[in-house]
């Protein structure tokens, strides 16, 4: 059987309303969630692992989340030609679309960045900057649904409205300077890409999970390029060491599968355009030099 029917046959069994939603667990599938996005991959060529079962309102409600993290994932030190051009399509959706979370972005005391033809200036690498609550939810968000998928995927349990799910995002930065990150990466199985038949797409997306011998939690690493990380534990195990005060605190930050839900700017208020003219104003003191392919300045 060839490629395109076999996906054509796993698409019909995965939006067949068989299986539950794998983001709410609540409503029965009727779509097919591709986990990372295909946005995030160099001319849209995805391979067809990590394919979900979910239902619709799931699957339209974490759009802005896709959207966005397929933007991140492009910031990055080493450019494509493809890449590049797709990074400028988006910047202008992003920023059209998302200002909060593109003008989340701040300048630290060194740093390169890329000025577009529109004059639109943006960071050349994620871990350089740092960036504000705007865009530190996106990518909690992100680890929310990444973890509630790749849970399904090791246990086939759907989640339930009780269950916790602990979300770290990490730059690439993090990993140079800190050893937290390293340790941690450490005590999971080794990362891998997404493969589809013998070609492995390296470069762009690895992933790695670890599951308790009780199924009833998890942890689970991703890395976008050379761009960010993520890690999220599902259900994390109780610290016998942590006082009840210190407990509360961890759970509290906590996301539940319900906060999928959250609607763009995802809880936070929408800021004015005089605001969103404060938070850009660093770029407009930088010299607006004429895009030239391939130039990091």
């Amino acid at each position: 059987m060839g490629q395109a029917n076999q996906k054509r046959l796993r698409h019909r069994d995965l939006r067949s309303g068989r299986l539950k939603c794998v983001y709410c667990g609540s409503r029965s599938a009727d779509t097919v969630d591709h986990m990372p996005p295909i946005g995030a991959f160099t001319s849209r060529r995805r391979p067809n692992e990590l394919e979900f079962p979910a239902c619709e309102g799931c699957n339209a409600a974490t759009r802005d989340v896709d959207n966005i993290i397929s933007w991140l994932s492009r910031l990055q030190m080493t450019r494509e030609p493809a890449n590049d051009r797709e990074f400028v399509e988006l910047t202008g959706v992003i920023s059209r679309n998302y200002p909060e979370v593109f003008t989340s972005i701040k300048e630290p005391k060194q740093v390169e960045s890329i000025c577009l033809p529109s004059g639109l200036i943006v960071p050349a690498n994620f871990s350089q900057f740092e960036f504000d609550e705007y865009l530190g939810v996106v990518l909690k968000l992100f680890g929310l649904k990444f973890a509630l998928a790749m849970h399904w995927l090791g246990t086939r349990k759907a989640p339930t409205a009780d269950d916790r799910i602990l979300v770290w995002p990490v730059g690439s930065g993090s990993f140079a300077a800190e050893e937290t990150p390293k340790q941690l990466l450490r005590m999971l199985p080794e990362t891998r890409a997404l493969q589809q038949g013998r070609k492995i797409f390296s470069g762009q997306f690895v992933f790695t999970s670890h599951f308790e011998e009780s199924k009833n939690g998890s942890v689970h690493f991703c890395a976008f390029r050379d761009s960010f990380g993520i890690f999220a534990s599902f259900n994390p195990l109780p610290d016998d060491n942590l006082s009840d005060t210190d407990a509360e605190a961890v759970d509290s930050l906590c996301f539940r599968p319900s906060d999928l839900y959250r609607s763009y700017p995802f809880g936070l208020p929408r800021l004015t355009q005089e605001q969103l003219d404060r938070r850009e104003a660093w770029k407009r003191t930088r010299p607006v030099w004429p895009r030239q392919p391939g130039f990091i300045r």
